[in-house]
């Protein structure tokens, strides 16, 4: 499953994208796994918006982007310290 999301305005410095991780959305998968049926922690990844831009797919009617095409994604996996040094340089 290709995770990503929709984004139409680029005027931030960050995007912050939480996974919630509630579960999984189909009953097949459920069936599958025999798991904790996909219910974890959520999981936030901090994205600075250069990076986004990078990996954005533009199609007919979204403006997608997904994780999968976004370099170095697990090193932005929690990663809140890139908003302090930000503020931090700009400040």
């Amino acid at each position: 499953m290709a995770v990503g999301f929709p984004i139409s305005n680029f005027e931030c410095d960050f995007v912050i994208f939480v996974a919630l991780n509630r579960g999984y959305r189909y009953a097949k998968t459920k069936a599958k796994t025999g798991d904790n049926l996909g219910v974890m922690e959520p999981v936030f990844y901090v994205l600075p918006i250069d990076k986004v831009k990078t990996a954005q797919k533009q199609t007919a009617n979204w403006n997608k982007v997904y994780l999968k095409d976004i370099a170095g994604v697990e090193s932005t996996l929690n990663a809140w310290q890139q908003i302090s040094h930000f503020l931090s340089v700009i400040g």
